[in-house]
């Protein structure tokens, strides 16, 4: 879900079909694969609950990725992870997967669309 955000937000001008087929290739991509993982250890850092409240999200992007991404990228993938807080079954709470999905389409875009 926070893969297609970032990936619509960043392809105005491709067509469904092709972000749908851009999807399948970023699922099998190695360096996508494994910044998601690290995503998901940068997680449990904090916890080893599949829910965080939104704050104790925003104390690791804070420390982990702020600083990596620069703030006005930083500032688009918390308005995604707010917009993601505020669909969740839980209001205001983040589901790993989610934050996993969203952290990790920026750091990619961050490292390898940046080079295109």
């Amino acid at each position: 879900r926070g893969v297609r955000c970032v990936g619509l937000r960043a392809a105005d001008a491709e067509s469904e079909a092709e972000l749908a087929e851009d999807d399948e290739d970023f699922e099998n991509d190695p360096n996508w694969l494994r910044i998601r993982r690290e995503m998901g250890a940068i997680w449990n850092l904090k916890s080893t609950d599949d829910w965080l409240v939104g704050d104790d999200v925003k104390l690791i992007l804070d420390e982990q990725i702020r600083p990596v991404l620069g703030m006005q990228t930083y500032q688009e993938m918390e308005l995604d992870l707010v917009d993601l807080a505020d669909a969740e079954p839980r209001p205001g709470d983040i589901n790993r997967e989610d934050f996993m999905d969203v952290a990790a389409a920026y750091m990619y875009n961050h490292f390898y669309e940046s080079e295109v």
